[in-house]
């Protein structure tokens, strides 16, 4: 009979190498449920194990915050949790409750990595595994789509083409999330020279052709936005890095981008607005029908502001009022599935994950993720953006600020 065992490798560590890579699958391959034929399934299976393993991971979860100050995120992940259990018996349509079930067990599992992630200084290796797993998913991506050996389903209506991923927009974001993630690792190694930078931007440059290919002009637009913000965060002045670097600037970008769209219409029809939609990014001036869709969306809304229509219910909504699968901005979307109180939580959430980075010094190490955060809320104007992919890198952020404050 063997009385001892050695093992290598710690329970704990398993578990929490298991929990993050799986919640980092879930919220990648969130666009693949409408390409890849049981990717749904998966997806909810691989959640609810990551779940399992940030409740046996709770002993470490709370000596960590004993021993930091979580106490505005762990706030607002209380109440965005109340807010989500209150929504799904208000709601006044049907509401799926399996879909709000795993919204709460995800938010629950972001504050557990956040607290665990700190406590064990395990970035790097999390980085390192995360680049590693999109540069694989981008090649595999790639490799399908130009060698056309796999047929991919499509959902009912759609005309998007797909792909491993996704569709072209998540073709688009993976690419550069990838690259974002390459240039964080390289800073966590101080390995950050002048040829990484000029490896960002000739990466950068070739997102010029992969958009062109997979016809995607708001994956075009991103590029150079992220190109721009994050050349700023270099090479700026200190008072916009103090502005980018705000909660509040970036809660209040975030409000914006969604209040624009009620004036889009006015803004459209300026002329060389107008000239630079139809001559240079050939699209028509209602944006690929994005003005009707604000048009109609405060009538659809009446009686349902407060709760939504219910979590999970966006895309039958859409195609009920809309003619398409979603409401096209990264907030409104929000709204019409859990309503204006669950989303004001929403936003206090969020908030409370880029107020981590308040009081880290040196904010170099978090230039490229904050840069890819306004990148989104930038694009989510007009796009769905603020999705669990983008909740994923405000984790990361999270992470990342911990990290500084602790070795500065």
């Amino acid at each position: 009979m063997i009385k001892n065992v050695y093992i290598p490798i710690k329970i704990d560590t398993i578990l929490f190498y298991v929990a993050f890579f799986f919640i980092c699958f879930y919220s990648i391959m969130e666009s693949s449920t409408s390409s890849l034929k049981g990717m749904s399934d998966f997806r909810v299976k691989v959640l609810w194990i990551a779940t399992v393993c940030c409740v046996l991971l709770l002993n470490e979860f709370f000596v960590g915050l004993k021993k930091d100050k979580y106490s505005l995120v762990s706030i607002a992940t209380s109440l965005l949790i109340i807010t989500l259990i209150m929504g799904r018996y208000l709601s006044i349509e049907v509401v799926y409750s399996r879909v709000v079930n795993r919204m709460i067990a995800y938010v629950f599992d972001l504050l557990v990595l956040l607290v665990v992630t700190t406590k064990q200084d395990r970035i790097k290796s999390c980085i390192k595994m995360l680049l590693i797993f999109c540069i694989t998913l981008c090649l595999i991506n790639d490799f399908v789509d130009v060698t056309g050996i796999v047929t991919f389903q499509r959902s009912a209506g759609s005309i998007l083409k797909k792909y491993v991923v996704g569709t072209k927009f998540t073709v688009m974001y993976l690419h550069l999330n990838t690259l974002v993630l390459y240039i964080t690792y390289k800073m966590l190694k101080e390995e950050f020279t002048t040829k990484t930078l000029i490896t960002m931007y000739v990466v950068l440059a070739a997102f010029v052709p992969l958009a062109v290919y997979v016809d995607c002009s708001t994956g075009l637009i991103g590029a150079f936005v992220f190109s721009g913000i994050i050349t700023l965060m270099f090479f700026g002045s200190d008072n916009f890095k103090n502005f980018i670097f705000n909660k509040y600037t970036f809660l209040g970008l975030i409000i914006l981008a969604t209040l624009v769209l009620f004036v889009l219409e006015q803004i459209v029809n300026i002329p060389f607005v107008a000239n630079f939609i139809v001559n240079t990014l050939k699209r028509d001036l209602t944006l690929t029908g994005r003005l009707v869709i604000f048009v109609m969306y405060v009538p659809t809304m009446m009686g349902h502001w407060l709760w939504g229509y219910g979590l999970g219910s966006a895309y039958n909504v859409s195609i009920e009022h809309f003619g398409v699968a979603d409401a096209q901005n990264l907030v409104l979307q929000w709204i019409l599935q859990i309503g204006l109180v669950a989303v004001t939580m929403l936003l206090v959430w969020v908030f409370s994950y880029f107020a981590r980075v308040e009081k880290v010094k040196n904010k170099e190490l978090l230039y490229p993720i904050v840069a890819l955060l306004y990148t989104y809320v930038f694009l989510g104007i007009g796009e769905i953006t603020m999705n669990y992919s983008f909740f994923m890198y405000m984790l990361l952020l999270g992470i990342l600020a911990n990290h500084v404050k602790k070795v500065e």
